[in-house]
């Protein structure tokens, strides 16, 4: 039986495979092992969970966009502290190592790249942020992103984030759940 693949199709320099996906009119969604794949019609949302894979999959990504005469207008790039930044593979270990990537693809972007590290200096847990643009943005509707990362929860608790064999549901009910819930959902 042959797995599915994304309409980017970047399974394969990801290490990943589409656990389910859903489709609107608006954008199609992945579900993938470590991570979670957004395509829309002018931008890529990748969300990933464990093991980060952006220096393997901006090649392929950058060349579909190439193959379509499209150019990268925006990227940005947030994670917070990894809690084993030592099982990360390179260049994921180190924010520096990861804005160097980064910036080999995207630094040359018109108005260049910005990368910034915010948290308490007393704290452990920071949130990492990288940016480039390829121009100035008149926003006259400005998109707010608000992004948690949520850990060290209360297992009882946090166990309502959690599905178990008796508890899933069918994709009937994740597809009712869906189409009710997408037209009031903006992804970003």
């Amino acid at each position: 039986m042959a797995l599915p693949v994304s309409a980017i199709g970047f399974e394969g320099p990801a290490e990943c495979t589409i656990v389910a996906s859903l489709s609107n009119e608006h954008v199609d969604s992945y579900v993938l092992s470590e991570s979670s794949l957004f395509v829309y019609a002018y931008k890529i949302i990748i969300k990933n969970l464990w093991d980060n894979k952006i220096a393997s999959i901006s090649p392929p990504i950058l060349k579909l966009a190439e193959c379509l005469s499209l150019s990268v207008q925006s990227v940005r790039y947030t994670r917070g502290s990894f809690i084993f930044p030592g099982a990360q593979s390179y260049p994921h270990r180190s924010f520096s190592d990861e804005v160097a990537v980064l910036d080999s693809y995207f630094g040359k972007l018109g108005s260049g790249s910005k990368a910034f590290v915010m948290g308490s200096p007393d704290k452990q847990q920071k949130w990492h942020v990288y940016s480039a643009c390829a121009g100035t943005v008149e926003a006259t509707n400005p998109v707010y992103t608000l992004e948690m990362c949520m850990t060290g929860l209360d297992r009882k608790k946090a166990s309502v984030f959690y599905k178990n064999e008796s508890k899933l549901c069918n994709s009937d009910d994740q597809e009712l759940w869906y189409k009710k819930h997408s037209p009031r959902i903006r992804y970003l």
